[in-house]
């Protein structure tokens, strides 16, 4: 549960809303993806607005075939935990390197 002053900050930022039972949550409008070229995965993001952001790597040239979104829409916390933990492994399960488009280590 978020403490008031945490609620008071979010509700400043726009980012809080009620649940049908008056709960306020955070809003869940952040997507999780990852960007494809056949098999391989050359991308791993996340957006708020998938269809502006697949035009924006387009528009910088990157080269794939698919814009693979990943589960349903979270909160912009859980897509930047996700996305950490996304890299990590495929770090971890390709020698240390990053995906072609993603940029060093954070």
């Amino acid at each position: 549960m978020m403490e008031d002053k945490d609620v008071e900050t979010e509700k400043a930022s726009g980012n809080l809303r009620r649940n049908i039972r008056g709960v306020i949550m955070n809003k869940r409008d952040s997507w999780r993806y990852e960007l494809r070229h056949g098999h391989e995965i050359v991308y791993i993001g996340i957006t708020n607005d998938p269809e502006r952001r697949e035009t924006e790597h387009k528009s910088e040239r990157k080269r794939f075939t698919n814009m693979n979104i990943v589960g349903p829409s979270v909160t912009r916390k859980t897509a930047e935990k996700w996305e950490e933990e996304r890299l990590r492994t495929y770090r971890r399960n390709h020698r240390k390197k990053s995906p072609k488009y993603n940029k060093t280590d954070r």
